[in-house]
């Protein structure tokens, strides 16, 4: 950083491996600048690049967040309601960091955030809030519920025993195994027009993203369901959602951010 009317200017020369200087250097050390008394803006720092005598990919920016949270990269989204939800919580800890839920709304409510980001597998192509139901359900009850302008278009339902993430599997619901009914459909339940379990190309979770990647490559499919060693659902990846983040965003920044069983 450039001292401007704040202070004297930067000393210049190199500093030495063991801290001592050795002449002047060029800029402040980062130690020098967190402990000056006062702070800079964006425009006030400029970093100059210097001579490394090992490759780039042995850098680790992994950071203690807290005494049982390392971070893969530091970065962290802020606490606010028009920033951090638990779709940016979820998306940041996909790429190695972590977002704060912010305090604006209730403890339950916070709670309920913490709660959904923490639900979505840390892989890619998994939407957040997948739509889930019972076999029970109705087309007509489905259609009222997701507000559908156009009931010959469904977005993937998933069918679990009870209408839940971590239920067991039951089927799956999509535009093909509806676009052709005719008729009225109050009395037409899903588990009479869905693509059964049996039916069905599904991953396991614990197998790892890759594989559940693969599994999805092989099948051909739109989206294969996840699944617990249980067999409870724990989310689904779609191809679509997927190609979107692989090849439309920048790739992950680093490892992402779960706790010992995968949240």
């Amino acid at each position: 950083p450039s001292a401007g009317d704040r202070g004297p200017g930067p000393p210049r020369g190199r500093m030495e491996a063991n801290g001592e200087r050795d002449g002047v250097m060029d800029g402040y050390t980062a130690k020098r600048v967190f402990t000056m008394g006062y702070t800079y803006t964006y425009d006030d720092v400029i970093l100059h690049p210097g001579h490394i005598d090992f490759a780039a990919h042995d850098v680790s920016l992994a950071s203690k967040l807290s005494k049982n949270i390392t971070l893969s990269v530091p970065i962290l989204s802020s606490p606010m309601d028009t920033v951090t939800g638990a779709d940016m919580a979820a998306a940041m800890a996909q790429q190695g960091g972590m977002g704060f839920i912010h305090y604006n709304n209730t403890i339950e409510e916070q709670a309920q955030a913490v709660a959904l980001a923490k639900s979505c597998p840390a892989f890619l192509g998994c939407p957040l809030e997948p739509i889930v139901v019972t076999p029970e359900t109705t087309l007509k009850d489905l259609e009222a519920e997701l507000d559908l302008s156009d009931s010959s278009r469904y977005p993937s339902v998933l069918v679990t025993d009870t209408g839940r993430i971590g239920g067991a599997l039951k089927g799956v619901l999509t535009t093909s195994d509806v676009d052709l009914l005719t008729g009225d459909k109050v009395s037409i339940k899903i588990s009479d027009v869905m693509t059964k379990a049996a039916d069905l190309v599904s991953a396991c979770v614990e197998d790892g993203e890759a594989s559940a990647r693969d599994v999805l490559a092989k099948s051909k499919k739109g989206r294969v369901p996840l699944l617990s060693k249980s067999s409870a659902l724990v989310g689904v990846m779609e191809r679509e959602l997927l190609k979107q983040q692989l090849f439309g965003c920048p790739a992950a920044a680093g490892v992402p951010t779960v706790n010992s069983t995968g949240k």
